[in-house]
């Protein structure tokens, strides 16, 4: 059976998604630039994605699919995947208004029906990285990258440690700590850029290993 806490964030996502629905989620699929973590860093300042023209790119727990939406309009053939109707139906409506298309599939990111070796690049700001077990999503996602491809996540947190995203993923107060998780061969890069809110920031960089399913 499924377990109580996707049930759980699937029905927070559920009644929430009002917030991101109409003008607010066409402002999103719009955007010259994407953002991750909770205040905003641009991928133009991260550069975690590099060039995606002509990517086959998986966007795990996508919610209204802005960043997908962002990759198609660079090149890239994007698949999103969300646990939550309600958001889908969000991006379906942003789809027809913008007429960016691309399959969007309603599953969890720790069982997603895709199959392996099928995607150059997977992704998750905001989505699986925070709300799905990383023992399971990860390999997962490691599973239908393949050896060659990558996966980036984005994680806050508050903890100072060099070491990378520490267990417990909290929101930040006083800094920033917006990880950016590359996998790669069945491990996890992780590249953490601590951001005050004076703009002041360094990158440390750690590898811990996770095993790819199969």
């Amino acid at each position: 059976s499924e377990p109580d806490y996707l049930a759980i964030n699937r029905e927070r996502w559920t009644r929430s998604n009002e917030e991101y629905t109409g003008s607010s989620a066409i402002r999103g699929w719009l955007k010259d630039d994407i953002t991750w973590g909770v205040f905003g860093v641009p991928e133009a300042e991260l550069a975690v994605l590099g060039n995606v023209e002509g990517l086959d790119v998986v966007e795990l727990g996508c919610g209204t699919a802005y960043f997908a939406a962002w990759l198609a309009r660079r090149g890239a053939r994007p698949v999103g995947v969300d646990i939550t109707q309600a958001q889908l139906e969000t991006a379906r409506a942003c789809m027809a208004e913008t007429g960016i298309q691309f399959p969007l599939i309603e599953a969890s990111a720790e069982n997603v029906p895709l199959p392996d070796a099928s995607f150059d690049l997977a992704i998750s700001e905001h989505g699986a990285s925070t709300w799905c077990d990383p023992y399971r999503w990860i390999p997962e996602a490691a599973g239908f990258c393949g050896r060659a491809a990558a996966s980036s996540s984005c994680t806050p947190h508050r903890s100072r440690s060099s070491a990378g995203p520490t267990s417990a993923m909290r929101r930040p107060s006083s800094s920033d700590r917006t990880s950016a998780c590359t996998a790669s061969s069945g491990h996890l890069t992780t590249a953490s850029s601590s951001r005050s809110r004076t703009g002041s920031g360094s990158m440390c960089c750690s590898e811990r290993g996770f095993r790819s399913k199969g």
